[in-house]
């Protein structure tokens, strides 16, 4: 199993490549640290923390004037079971020899969005 710290450099490099980070400071650590590390506890991978970045950064970035940038932690914090759950049943189907439905990856879009209308 691995730490969080372990997989500190990689998640800061996937917040700079979103946008969300500039130059990594203690801060940003924190609030990554506070929703992360019981999900990786609880058996989530560097893919789903990495997911859950880039799902709060898109969510956050279609209400910029009313969700600023940490927002994008607190909707990370509040998906990464769900996209934890669905990236692991997508390794199990592959693993599986993809047999079965194909278990769709846990996305956000403008479409789905009911609560900013």
């Amino acid at each position: 199993r691995t730490s969080l710290d372990e997989l500190r450099p990689a998640i800061a490099q996937a917040m700079q490549a979103l946008g969300i980070l500039g130059a990594p400071s203690g801060t940003w650590w924190t609030s990554v640290t506070a929703w992360a590390a019981p999900a990786i506890a609880s058996g989530a991978t560097l893919d789903d923390v990495r997911d859950a970045i880039r799902y709060g950064a898109v969510k956050a970035a279609h209400d910029r004037p009313r969700r600023p940038w940490p927002y994008a932690m607190t909707i990370a914090s509040e998906e990464i079971g769900q996209i934890a759950r669905r990236n692991q049943m997508r390794r199990d189907w592959e693993a599986n020899g993809r047999r079965g439905p194909e278990p769709l990856p846990y996305v956000w879009t403008p479409e789905d969005d009911t609560c900013s209308r």
